[in-house]
């Protein structure tokens, strides 16, 4: 390690680099000034630096500021040599910036010592300082490896979906990086539509493997089955595959509303597993609570479950969500009494988007979001 050694006096800066020399310390460097050592500081790289207080022109104190202005230098160790035990001066020194002293005349024995502990903590704050910077470019690639998957999940919810019988969309915002709720809606035959919404327990990278293990599954099951208790069968049975095979098998589970709706017959069947409410609307009656289902998906291997079926005739409009939504509803004191009043006030031939309504009634807080959010609406025409 490369040691410079300031004073202006040469027989002790040769006292100094024989017993330093003597001691093993071969990389030395010496200057008879303060403007010298200045130099030598913008243009080596030095790892201790021993300097006289009292020297003309520069003096040791006003060298020890300016070498700590030095970006390179803030951390470097610099031990003072003073030829008298002089607070004040010492006060001076460790304000401006040095980090140990030394007094003449000089004993060996304490000058090897203190020589000893300050190359010791350079060399600690050395390695510190290269765990930091490798910590700070694995946390660079793994943000980076975050954003990718971020962008695969946001790539893989569905589409907006619009014809003349049935119009989707969608917000979605995670709390996270990366999210457990999902969407997804896919058409079943050419009258039929298969809708879901889900919130896996949990947040962050674990619930979003578990949510995009689920979206794998999810177009051919609802195409290949369709109807709301086949599907939600399946995906119960999915889960206790999944984490079975597990050595140490942990519970996870997701609460989901899936709708099946029959744009010819005018039916919606639906199975509700442990989620919200969703919201049935029409310019004619109270909006309609989805209830009917089960227990979350995961939490128990046979599931019993109920099918609901409602009839719908004229402008309709579903409101799916996920509880991120009601934690997001900041101003309320009851949010789903306040949500159910804001589907209750819609004004459902508005043509007005319904996300957009919400939105405007209780403006998002996207940096401070407690849990995942996830609001999709269809809109059923005749």
């Amino acid at each position: 390690m490369k040691i410079l050694l300031v004073d202006d006096e040469p027989g002790i800066l040769a006292l100094l680099e024989r017993v330093l020399r003597h001691a093993g310390y071969h990389d030395l460097i010496t200057a008879e000034s303060a403007s010298t050592a200045l130099t030598y500081i913008h243009n080596t790289s030095i790892d201790l630096i021993l300097i006289d207080i009292m020297m003309p022109n520069i003096d040791g104190i006003t060298a020890c500021r300016r070498i700590r202005e030095h970006p390179a230098y803030i951390d470097t160790p610099i031990i003072m040599l003073t030829a008298f035990d002089n607070r004040t001066h010492l006060s001076r020194a460790f304000e401006a910036g040095a980090t140990d002293y030394i007094t003449k005349p000089i004993s060996i024995e304490e000058l090897l010592a203190r020589v000893r502990n300050a190359l010791r903590f350079k060399l600690m704050l050395d390695a510190s300082k290269e765990r930091e910077q490798t910590m700070q470019v694995l946390f660079k690639k793994i943000m980076h490896e975050i954003e990718l998957a971020k962008n695969i999940q946001r790539g893989v919810l569905s589409a907006p979906l619009s014809n003349p019988h049935i119009e989707t969309d969608a917000f979605y915002e995670p709390s996270q990086q990366l999210a457990g709720d999902l969407y997804s809606w896919f058409p079943i035959d050419q009258h039929r539509y298969g809708v879901i919404v889900l919130d896996v327990m949990g947040h962050g990278v674990a619930a979003s493997l578990i949510s995009m293990s689920v979206r794998s599954l999810l177009r051919g099951m609802i195409t290949r089955l369709g109807d709301p208790i086949a599907v939600m069968t399946e995906l119960n049975r999915h889960m206790h595959t999944l984490f079975s095979r597990s050595a140490h098998p942990v519970p996870h589970y997701f609460t989901a509303i899936y709708l099946m709706i029959d744009t010819q017959t005018q039916v919606i069947e639906y199975v509700n597993a442990g989620h919200p409410a969703g919201f049935l609307l029409t310019s004619t009656q109270r909006p309609q609570l989805l209830t009917e289902g089960c227990l979350p998906i995961g939490l128990v291997t046979n599931l019993p479950m109920r099918k609901g079926c409602i009839p719908y005739d004229g402008e309709t409009l579903l409101v799916l969500y996920t509880d991120g939504l009601l934690a997001a509803m900041e101003d309320s004191e009851n949010d789903i009494s306040s949500l159910h009043s804001l589907c209750a006030s819609f004004p459902l031939l508005s043509g007005r988007s319904f996300i957009d309504y919400i939105f405007s009634r209780y403006p998002l807080n996207l940096r401070h979001l407690e849990d995942d959010i996830c609001l999709v609406t269809i809109r059923l025409k005749i």
